[in-house]
């Protein structure tokens, strides 16, 4: 993680003679954060609107055209039907945590 350090300006209300104590001895507070650089999605672009074939916890099989995800890896499949008896579902919304393995079932 990366730390950022934010300067604010002291507060300096008159009515408070222990606030323009503070005031004098730094005229700036600091405020610091973390960040990570490193908090990123997975990378499934070169995926998007491609057939695949989802491998899900349970021994499951779908196959859908990938069209969205996120940073979790849930992703949304459109025309989507299980693998084994080719049952259509549409779209759905399947939960990374599921999912085991991704098949591309295209070229480019």
């Amino acid at each position: 993680t990366t730390t950022t350090t934010i300067n604010t300006p002291a507060l300096n209300d008159q009515s408070n003679p222990s606030q323009d104590a503070v005031a004098d001895k730094s005229e700036r507070n600091t405020i610091t954060m973390a960040t990570s650089k490193f908090i990123k999605g997975p990378d499934l672009k070169r995926f998007m609107d491609k057939r695949l074939k989802l491998h899900l916890n349970g021994n499951r099989r779908l196959i859908g055209t990938l069209r969205g995800y996120d940073a979790y890896l849930n992703v949304v499949l459109e025309e989507a039907e299980q693998a084994d008896d080719e049952k259509y579902i549409g779209r759905i919304v399947i939960r990374g945590n599921s999912i085991v393995q991704f098949e591309t079932l295209e070229r480019k």
